[in-house]
């Protein structure tokens, strides 16, 4: 099992000799860390560096052993920058990835970064610092929970000199819980279904009660009173019946209106009587939204944010059996709309529809924003770069595609449009669960999610279908979860709290 840390150093003097060091080089091997590191030793490091085909790019890592280049360390672990005029926040945080991926490789456990200072002004050596610490940790992340042979448990501690660390450490610190929400969405993602089930997934949430949250599980009589006849039709063919899950984090303002975070956490998706025919091992990830949206208020809860943000997941399985539902089904929601099921596998939106509505009338938000894998069609869309969002309320869409930009997780604005709302009419019920076979199969899936909210709430919908998991390695995750999504939730609410307006 992985474990991360952090820890904040002052004085050069607290590296101890054999430290592994990390210094920083652009594409002209010219060093941009800390000014305590001059003359001789900069000039004894650049000729190793030479010979050593290293050439400062971006993501490069040379070692080097210190005693060599005169310096007072064990080992010199150099990264590269690349080119100073495109270096930004998003490449700081794969570089970080990198990083922390050759410590992991080669099972280093502790890490001792000088962040770049030279040619920086102050807020951008900080912001750097965040970003390629963040990606350390992100890089370090290995899921070793289900393994019993090879495998032992591994430590990873990043500690950071600089002059002005007390100032700083609040920053760092910051952006070390956030990656602590990340990486237990991505362990969250990794159990399988077996283990991680509905009621399995709520004793994980539950556990976070000791962060200051207040968790609520609704369970399938609760469910049932509170008329979630979406959400229990989608569960009632497994013999893990469906909950709702509730985390609340008050805030400093207590009478404030809560910002709402909404994922869908189906644990198992096999399609129902519309069995899916490919891509079974995956759909264990389509709890991905559910995921995103419980990292984030573990994060949240760590850094004691001062909005009122309310967490809200809907978890059930999706399996066929004598006792599924089925295609052409009329079903009820919570929120009185009659559902025409046209398909079994178009299950998530059915889950969130209850959800929504839930959470509109419980909490009277501030702003809804919705995470779900919800459709292939996004996959085809924007692939796994990009997710995509909809949105009615401009200034919501606004402040999302700037926190995106901020986080480093990008997002793309869709259409919602009323053309598309008739597409998921039905001639015997108030609303289908699909529209026209291959066609804007994402945005008729937000067309649906929109019939249960209320239009004068700021709402988003993010679908991170593609985005949630990856078929290859990144800078910063290996093959599988990402996390996707809670470092944008998490930007967004810096944002929030800075005044942005959206509503």
């Amino acid at each position: 099992m992985t474990s991360l840390h952090y820890r904040p150093l002052q004085q050069l003097q607290d590296i101890p000799s054999d430290g592994h060091v990390i210094l920083l080089f652009d594409d002209s091997l010219r060093y941009h860390g800390i000014n305590d590191l001059e003359g001789d030793q900069l000039e004894n490091l650049v000729e190793l560096l030479r010979p050593a085909l290293f050439s400062g790019k971006l993501g490069e890592i040379c070692t080097l052993p210190g005693q060599a280049a005169k310096l007072p360390w064990q080992t010199i672990i150099c990264a590269g920058l690349g080119n100073l005029e495109s270096f930004d926040l998003c490449k700081g945080l794969q570089l970080g990835g990198l990083i922390g991926k050759h410590y992991r490789k080669h099972q280093i456990s502790h890490a001792y970064l000088l962040p770049p200072e030279k040619t920086f002004h102050p807020e951008q050596q900080l912001a750097q610092a965040c970003q390629i610490s963040k990606g350390f940790w992100l890089g370090c992340y290995d899921f070793t929970e289900l393994k019993t042979k090879n495998t032992k448990n591994t430590t990873y501690t990043l500690s950071l000199y600089h002059s002005d660390i007390t100032t700083w450490n609040t920053a760092i610190t910051t952006s070390y819980h956030e990656a602590l929400g990340q990486c237990f969405a991505k362990d969250l993602m990794h159990l399988p279904p077996n283990i991680l089930y509905p009621e399995a997934f709520c004793e994980k949430i539950s556990e976070l009660s000791d962060l200051g949250l207040e968790i609520d599980i609704l369970d399938e009589h609760e469910l049932e009173h509170q008329r979630m006849f979406a959400l229990l039709a989608v569960g009632q063919g497994s013999s893990r019946p469906p909950r709702l899950a509730v985390m609340r984090w008050a805030g400093k303002n207590l009478d404030t209106q809560p910002v709402v975070l909404v994922g869908k956490g189906i644990c198992y998706d096999s399609g129902g009587i519309n069995l899916k025919l490919s891509m079974q091992v995956d759909m264990k990830y389509d709890m991905g939204g559910a995921a995103a949206v419980v990292g984030a208020m573990k994060s949240i809860a760590l850094n004691k944010v001062e909005q009122s943000v309310v967490g809200i997941v809907a978890l059930a399985e999706n399996m066929p059996d004598g006792n599924a539902y089925r295609p052409s089904d009329i079903i009820s929601s919570r929120g009185g709309l009659s559902i025409n099921i046209l398909n079994t596998d178009a299950e998530g939106r059915l889950a969130l529809a209850d959800a929504l509505d839930y959470a509109i009338t419980e909490y009277n938000p501030k702003a809804i924003i919705d995470l779900a894998t919800l459709t292939g069609a996004m996959l085809v869309s924007l692939g796994h770069v990009y997710s995509g969002f909809f949105s009615h309320h401009d200034k919501l869409a606004q402040a999302l595609s700037q926190a995106g930009s901020d986080a480093s997780e990008k997002v793309w604005r869709m259409p919602l449009d009323p053309s598309y709302d008739k597409m998921i009419d039905s001639p015997i019920a108030d609303v289908a669960n699909l529209g026209q076979p291959a066609a804007a199969g994402s945005i008729t899936a937000a067309q649906f999610l929109s019939r249960f909210v209320d239009k004068k709430i700021p709402w988003a919908h993010i679908d991170i279908a593609g985005t949630a998991w990856i078929p290859s390695p990144s800078s910063l995750h290996d093959k599988g979860p990402t996390g996707f999504g809670v470092s944008l939730l998490l930007s967004f609410l810096r944002a929030d709290k800075a005044g942005r307006q959206y509503v």
